[in-house]
Protein backbone atom coordinates (compact mmCIF):
# COMPACT_ATOMS: atom_id res chain seq x y z
CA UNK A 1 0.00 0.00 0.00
CA UNK A 2 1.19 3.50 -1.11
CA UNK A 3 1.90 6.37 1.03
CA UNK A 4 -1.19 8.23 -0.31
CA UNK A 5 -3.15 5.20 -0.43
CA UNK A 6 -3.32 5.73 3.66
CA UNK A 7 -3.78 9.36 4.28
CA UNK A 8 -7.02 10.92 4.18
CA UNK A 9 -8.16 11.75 0.21
CA UNK A 10 -8.18 15.79 1.16
CA UNK A 11 -4.36 15.71 1.76
CA UNK A 12 -3.73 13.31 -0.33
CA UNK A 13 -5.48 15.71 -3.31
CA UNK A 14 -3.37 18.87 -1.88
CA UNK A 15 -0.31 17.19 -1.78
CA UNK A 16 -0.43 16.00 -5.21
CA UNK A 17 -1.47 19.30 -6.31
CA UNK A 18 1.48 21.09 -4.73
CA UNK A 19 3.54 18.44 -6.50
CA UNK A 20 2.07 19.62 -9.51
CA UNK A 21 3.20 23.10 -8.97
CA UNK A 22 6.66 22.15 -8.07
CA UNK A 23 6.79 20.37 -11.49
CA UNK A 24 6.12 23.65 -13.17
CA UNK A 25 9.33 25.71 -11.04
CA UNK A 26 10.32 24.27 -7.85
CA UNK A 27 12.04 27.02 -6.72
CA UNK A 28 9.14 29.86 -6.42
CA UNK A 29 9.43 31.14 -2.89
CA UNK A 30 5.71 30.63 -2.70
CA UNK A 31 5.74 26.49 -3.51
CA UNK A 32 9.17 25.76 -1.80
CA UNK A 33 12.08 27.00 0.40
CA UNK A 34 15.59 26.22 0.64
CA UNK A 35 16.45 24.14 4.21
CA UNK A 36 19.16 25.33 6.48
CA UNK A 37 20.47 21.96 6.68
CA UNK A 38 21.72 19.41 4.30
CA UNK A 39 22.35 22.00 1.67
CA UNK A 40 20.43 21.70 -1.20
CA UNK A 41 17.24 20.20 0.20
CA UNK A 42 13.99 22.30 -0.47
CA UNK A 43 10.74 21.94 1.81
CA UNK A 44 7.48 22.36 0.54
CA UNK A 45 4.43 23.15 2.79
CA UNK A 46 0.91 21.71 2.49
CA UNK A 47 -0.59 22.43 5.76
CA UNK A 48 0.64 20.52 8.46
CA UNK A 49 2.52 18.25 5.88
CA UNK A 50 6.01 19.00 4.07
CA UNK A 51 7.38 17.81 1.44
CA UNK A 52 11.19 17.71 1.65
CA UNK A 53 12.88 17.37 -2.06
CA UNK A 54 16.09 17.94 -4.28
CA UNK A 55 16.23 19.47 -7.81
CA UNK A 56 18.20 18.33 -10.56
CA UNK A 57 18.58 21.41 -12.61
CA UNK A 58 20.55 19.77 -15.35
CA UNK A 59 17.87 16.78 -15.68
CA UNK A 60 14.54 18.68 -15.25
CA UNK A 61 14.34 16.35 -12.28
CA UNK A 62 12.75 16.79 -8.82
CA UNK A 63 13.44 14.29 -5.87
CA UNK A 64 10.54 13.70 -3.75
CA UNK A 65 12.96 12.27 -0.66
CA UNK A 66 10.25 12.29 2.23
CA UNK A 67 6.56 13.18 2.69
CA UNK A 68 4.90 13.65 6.39
CA UNK A 69 3.79 15.65 9.25
CA UNK A 70 5.93 18.56 10.29
CA UNK A 71 6.52 16.91 13.67
CA UNK A 72 7.90 14.03 12.09
CA UNK A 73 9.24 14.48 8.67
CA UNK A 74 12.65 16.39 9.78
CA UNK A 75 13.36 13.61 11.71
CA UNK A 76 14.00 11.57 8.52
CA UNK A 77 15.98 13.94 6.47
Amino acid sequence: MSFLARIPAIVEKRLRARIRQLEQDPHLPQFSKPMAEPKGYRSARVGDWRIIFTVDVAGQVIHILSIGSRDQVYRQV
